[in-house]
């Protein structure tokens, strides 16, 4: 049985949202914080927000700004791609 790299799934995760995730979907995917730790010392990731990341790999944006926000502040967050141009904007309804 073969088992998925921790890169190939973070690669994976990362794919649909500019090359960000969350480090809870990461656990839930089979990559354990010890493995997202030590992936940040090589630089395979960086940390952009408390336990949202970025894959170094990906091209910065601010989609990607965007996206790592709206990925931190929850389900209920609303953001406008438009406003990504200028810097993120977003409103959490909690």
């Amino acid at each position: 049985m073969s088992r998925e790299s921790p890169v190939a799934i973070l690669t994976h995760l990362a794919e649909p949202s500019f090359g960000t995730f969350r480090s809870p979907a990461a656990v839930a995917n089979g990559v354990s914080r010890k493995q997202l730790g030590t992936l940040q010392q090589q630089g395979f990731i960086e940390r952009v927000l408390p336990d949202t990341y970025r894959v170094t790999a990906s091209t910065p944006s601010h989609d990607q700004t965007l996206c790592a926000a709206l990925q931190w502040a929850g389900a209920q967050a609303v953001g406008d791609r438009s406003t990504s141009t200028f810097g993120t904007t977003t409103t959490a309804a909690r």
